[in-house]
């Protein structure tokens, strides 16, 4: 995801040279992905599964993790925000975006949902919740990844003069 943040970051710096109106769309996807980055390491997200609060809220099933709700939230008023940029993007490269938001979303939502649902009926120590949380795990793996071929393929078709190099020196010292 870091690596996501740093092309997105290198594509809005390029986009507000070129004076494009939607540079600060890539800005905001760049911030996004270090916090999303960020989550990963931190698990801030954890911090939103409350058992009281889900007690209080009378949650369970599929809503047994919360943070969820705010989740999906989330990704409905971003969608929104950005279909206008979305659909000014290069066909190939929307397809791409909205392919790899499908399945990292559909992971880290969908999954987790379901996930909780499954932790709500039967509990969290067994063989079927650790396969479904690898299942989720994967599938925002796949999400990036297809998301990191998405901008580099628009970078190397749509910017120009990004010249990126790098050099491995040996240690002399060795």
């Amino acid at each position: 995801m870091l690596f996501c943040a740093i092309w997105l970051g290198i594509i809005a710096t390029a986009k507000k040279k070129q004076g494009d109106r939607y540079f600060g769309h890539w800005k905001a996807l760049g911030f996004m992905f270090v916090f999303f980055c960020l989550d990963e390491i931190l698990s801030l997200h954890e911090i939103l599964i409350i058992n009281d609060l889900r007690k209080a809220l009378h949650l369970g099933g599929f809503f047994y993790f919360i943070w969820v709700i705010p989740g999906a939230l989330f990704v409905v008023v971003t969608g929104l925000a950005y279909l206008k940029f979305l659909l000014h993007l290069p066909r190939k490269t929307r397809d791409c975006f909205l392919l790899a938001g499908s399945i990292y979303v559909g992971g880290a939502l969908g999954m987790e949902m379901v996930t909780g649902y499954y932790a709500d009926a039967v509990g969290q120590r067994n063989l079927m919740y650790g396969l479904m949380t690898s299942i989720e795990e994967i599938m925002e793996m796949v999400g990036v990844i297809v998301f990191i071929y998405a901008l580099l393929s628009y970078i190397g078709a749509y910017l120009e003069n990004i010249d990126l190099r790098l050099k491995i020196v040996e240690n002399q010292d060795r």
